[in-house]
């Protein structure tokens, strides 16, 4: 379909909307958020990175369980530093579903937008009167992405899905920690919740661009059960192909050698040569021989791991890893000898990285309790698109947009926004 025809039918899908303004791709598009805790956020967090306007939706007086998850939270204001990371970029409405003029002011917020998001339990949403078929049935053009622990249906469908859980049953879990340790280790930030969140946002642009071709939205069903299955990627098809079941290996590779933190004199840092000519590099650099049978290819060096290991250390543990990296990087302009390097850096380190400062990977902005805090940054953005990939609008406290949502998007008047406050069907 010619582009042209393209963007008369995107024109036309939005031209009933009162148009948010904001910087970045998606902007003009609305998307309701009656999801919580860490997938459904950041699946809309990255669609508000984008420019979308996001209603977030929380509970009156409780709001997203994260609020709640510290500490650390701020000083002044109470915010938990969690919240904080995850909520960027949208407007908080408080409204209490569970009440009948709730579940109206949903149901005309819902056809009012371009896309709805929701990680309600398998069964819930149903319970509480939203019937996101029905939706669509009523509004062609509407996308709706569920969000759920283990998948909408199946003989596990009910259970409670939390990150944690899903990385033991995916099998994640039982390949990571350390060698010879025989205990299965926890990955340190919820990667199965993020990758979900990431799949959504993907199948959500997906379906936009459908929708600007056809006119007509689609369902979309995200799982963290799924998610990290096939996120498995190579150690599944180790298991699937070659019946190579998993094993723990600290921060080494299963496939690649040398892949992971090697010793030096006062640590650990990473070094990853993913081809032959990249340990030659390696090697050169060392001034140690290269031509060890053990190790000149990368399958002898997996069969001969603990050798090549100790063989590079022997060198590595001579200097800092401060004084290894200055080399490298000194060293590492001629191309028969590049490799890949990094130091093992904790948060202080990270977040003065020159690198992540330089790509504004930590940005302030402006909270109404907390005052000036520092959040992660935008890792996506459009260099052509003027004010992209900056925060347009710091996270909510709890119902702050409420009456401004309710005027601006639905056209209530004062009067009609004050009895729903004064019921307990919203806050602000």
């Amino acid at each position: 379909m010619p582009i042209v025809h393209v963007i008369q039918v995107s024109m036309i899908v939005l031209s009933s909307r009162v148009l948010f303004q904001g910087a970045g791709p998606l902007a003009g598009i609305r998307v309701l958020d009656l999801s919580r805790i860490l997938a459904g956020p950041y699946a809309t967090m990255m669609l508000g990175d984008m420019g979308a306007d996001i209603i977030k939706v929380e509970r009156p007086g409780v709001g997203d369980d994260t609020r709640g998850w510290g500490p650390p939270f701020s000083n002044p204001g109470h915010e938990s530093a969690y919240f904080l990371s995850t909520n960027r970029n949208k407007r908080s409405i408080a409204i209490d579903i569970k009440k009948p003029d709730g579940l109206k002011l949903i149901q005309k917020l819902v056809s009012q937008s371009d896309i709805v998001i929701d990680n309600f339990a398998p069964g819930d949403a149903l319970k509480l009167g939203i019937d996101r078929e029905r939706f669509r049935r009523s509004i062609p053009s509407l996308i709706w992405c569920s969000i759920t622990g283990y998948g909408p249906d199946g003989p596990l469908a009910n259970r409670l899905g939390y990150a944690v859980l899903v990385e033991a049953h995916s099998g994640l879990m039982n390949c990571t920690g350390p060698r010879n340790d025989g205990g299965p280790v926890k990955v340190g930030v919820a990667m199965t919740d993020i990758l979900t969140g990431m799949h959504a946002c993907s199948g959500i642009l997906a379906a936009l661009y459908r929708r600007n071709v056809s006119g007509i939205g689609t369902l979309i069903d995200c799982s963290l059960l799924e998610s990290q299955v096939s996120a498995m990627s190579n150690v599944a098809s180790n298991w699937l192909i070659g019946h190579q079941e998993s094993v723990r290996l600290g921060t080494d590779h299963a496939s690649i050698v040398p892949y992971g933190t090697v010793k030096t004199r006062d640590g650990r840092m990473a070094i990853a040569a993913g081809n032959d000519k990249q340990f030659i590099g390696l090697c050169k650099i060392l001034k140690i021989p290269h031509n060890d049978p053990r190790f000149t290819s990368n399958a002898n060096r997996v069969a001969n791991r603990d050798a090549c290991i100790e063989n590079l250390e022997m060198v590595l543990s001579t200097k800092t890893t401060a004084e290894w990296i200055a080399q490298f990087d000194c060293e590492l302009t001629d191309d028969e000898k590049k490799f890949a390097y990094a130091p093992v850096n904790n948060m202080e380190q990270l977040f003065s990285d020159p690198q992540v400062l330089h790509r504004n990977m930590v940005v302030e902005c402006e909270h109404k309790t907390a005052g000036k805090v520092r959040i992660p940054g935008i890792p996506i953005k459009f260099p052509e698109i003027v004010d992209s990939g900056f925060v347009r609008l710091p996270p909510p406290v709890l119902g702050q947009h409420t009456h401004e949502v309710l005027r601006e998007v639905l056209g209530l008047a004062e009067e009609e926004i004050t009895r729903l406050d004064d019921s307990g069907v919203i806050s602000s």
